[in-house]
């Protein structure tokens, strides 16, 4: 019997096989669990229909009022002051200090969202985080949601009655999901989900499996 071993078939190379197995584990951290918690949504514990609407009313009340207080000083200040004929020029400006406002108005939420929530949230036990449980929630997915409901409002009370509708779905939802949350791929969640343990720790952006899977490895 030869002892000759065939071409191809010999004892691995140690060398070789420790690259293979690096390799391995390169591919396996690139889909690993934290690239899969970025990418996949997290089971989280869901608030109740009516808190989240009571949340929204809250904060919508509390967005025009600020919204009209906010226009009527800035419009005095610039002489646009209601009751007269507003020329073309004076239009154009009315309708920029408009828009500026609301959209000052809707970073302002995104801010607040970022450092803890809404006032309305505040007062329900409620945080927003990313579909896949990051908390905060990420700035882009929060830009989008608080963009949406004030660009509504720019197409008056049609806007006003959309958007509404749009809060009215978490009592519909098993996942108290407003239309706005779908969208911008946001969640609304108990407080106690994301500080109290049940999720990353707050202000470190971790998602709750990525932060479970990496103490099991």
């Amino acid at each position: 019997m030869s002892d000759e071993t065939p071409e191809g078939s010999g004892p691995t190379d140690p060398e070789h096989g420790s690259e293979h197995e690096t390799d391995q584990s390169a591919a396996h951290d690139d889909g690993g669990p934290r690239a899969r918690a970025r990418s996949t949504a997290v089971d989280m514990p869901r608030p109740t229909g009516s808190a989240r609407v009571f949340a929204s009313t809250i904060d919508l009340v509390l967005a025009g009022v600020f919204v009209y207080v906010l226009l009527g000083v800035l419009a005095s200040m610039l002489g646009l002051l209601p009751g007269r004929k507003l020329t073309a020029s004076e239009q154009r400006s009315a309708d920029l200090l408009y828009l500026v406002v609301l959209f000052g108005t809707a970073l302002i939420f995104v801010l607040l969202e970022r450092s803890g929530g809404s006032v309305g949230k505040r007062l329900s036990g409620l945080r927003t985080a990313g579909l896949n449980g990051v908390y905060p929630a990420p700035w882009a997915a929060l830009l989008v949601k608080y963009l949406l409901i004030f660009a509504l409002q720019l197409f008056g009370f049609i806007g006003a009655i959309l958007v509404m509708a749009g809060l009215m779905f978490p009592f519909w939802r098993p996942d108290r999901r407003n239309v706005f949350d779908l969208l911008a791929r946001l969640q609304v969640v108990p407080k106690a989900a994301v500080l109290g343990g049940g999720a990353g720790s707050a202000g470190t952006g971790e998602a709750p499996s990525a932060t479970a899977d990496a103490a099991g490895d």
